[in-house]
């Protein structure tokens, strides 16, 4: 008989399984799984992306050896102790690194701060299209034709009758934050797009 799914209470009913770097400089994935010695990750209402931190254990010359430029890829998979728990696999990119310091002769710590791939993508791609219908339903559009995100539409309906909206050379989620701005409940309530 399986162990029946619990709410997470804590950070610490996650477990790290893997976390693997892609960089273009190197032509195999590079695994620091065993190396990380801090991860977190933020969310945040006024966001539509994770963010994260990470320090680990340089003892391999990782530093030197991948020279980040912030456009590596980190494939991180989190599991749940429960076992009929699905892993769930999170794609990040390498923002900047804040900091190294020397805690040996050949091993350093290094703290670099992470931000969700659909950010990243997001800050890359500008565009200018129209869209046509509530403002909810142009939200989810956007999100899904420009990122491949798809958006939980919320419970509460928006007051706003449909619209026609010219999206002026914009990146997906300053339009999304944009259309925001104009959407509210029958009560006067602001909406957010924010990630889980």
């Amino acid at each position: 008989m399986s162990e029946s799914l619990t709410t997470q209470q804590s950070p610490y009913d996650f477990v790290l399984e893997s976390f693997i770097i892609r960089s273009s400089r190197h032509n195999k994935p590079i695994d620091i799984t065993t190396s990380i010695s801090l991860f977190e990750i933020f969310e945040n209402i006024d966001k539509p992306y994770l963010t994260g931190n990470v320090i680990m254990r340089d003892d391999m010359r990782f530093y030197d050896g991948v020279k980040i430029n912030g456009t590596e890829l980190c494939l991180i998979t989190l599991s749940q102790p429960s076992l009929d728990a699905v892993p769930v696999t999170l794609k990040f990119v390498i923002q900047y690194v804040k900091g190294t310091q020397k805690v040996g002769d050949q091993v350093e710590m290094i703290d670099f701060r992470i931000i969700e791939q659909t950010a990243f993508n997001s800050m890359i791609n500008q565009f200018s299209k129209s869209y046509q219908g509530t403002p909810e339903q142009i939200i989810q559009n956007i999100c899904k034709d420009n990122l491949r995100v798809d958006v939980d539409m919320p419970e509460i309906k928006c007051s706003q009758s449909p619209m026609k909206v010219i999206i002026p050379y914009m990146n997906p989620y300053e339009a999304c934050a944009w259309i925001l701005e104009r959407m509210s409940t029958t009560d006067g309530l602001p909406y957010f797009l924010f990630k889980t």
